[in-house]
């Protein structure tokens, strides 16, 4: 079960997500030496849960390689629906660390977005993972097609270009 945390502010939600991801694939001063086989590369995903019954969103992550991971200890949820202010500030910050969007997808109960590193001498310095995951849950959402709706608008305008390529 998730923990249930009072968070005052946006910036200790993002904090907190942002502390997760580095406790698992934390800084590395050349990443190239981990990150070489793909087969044992670190990957981690985080999933946002939307439950508007609940009015809450959940936080689970999921921490392996690329053929298998498993979930980890950290869920954590919140009350409401996380802020776009949140959304945007981890994804930019994610983006300047792995600056590569490998794949966008959009599902009937999901938005996926990967983020890989682009390989070159410039990033040998960052977040210790392969791939970073980032899972728009609206199964439990009733009315997910206008949250997603929301979430496609808010990527087209903030992502266009990156999304493009």
């Amino acid at each position: 079960m998730a923990e249930n945390i009072s968070l005052n502010t946006e910036k200790e939600t993002y904090d907190k997500i942002l502390n997760i991801i580095l406790k698992y694939c934390g800084e590395a001063e050349d990443r190239m030496k981990s990150l070489g086989d793909g087969r044992v590369s670190p990957c981690i995903e985080i999933e946002f849960i939307f439950m508007e019954k609940e009015n809450k969103t959940y936080f689970t992550f999921l921490y392996g390689n690329r053929h298998k991971k498993t979930s980890t200890s950290d869920d954590f949820e919140i009350d409401g629906i996380i802020s776009d202010n949140i959304v945007i500030g981890l994804i930019n910050k994610l983006l300047l660390d792995h600056e590569t969007v490998r794949y966008f997808s959009v599902g009937d109960l999901e938005i996926i977005f990967n983020l890989g590193i682009n390989y070159n001498e410039n990033s040998l310095k960052g977040i210790n993972c392969d791939d970073i995951g980032i899972v728009f849950d609206f199964y439990h959402y009733p009315n997910r097609e206008k949250l997603m709706e929301h979430y496609l608008n808010m990527f087209a305008l903030n992502y266009l270009d990156k999304l493009k390529n």
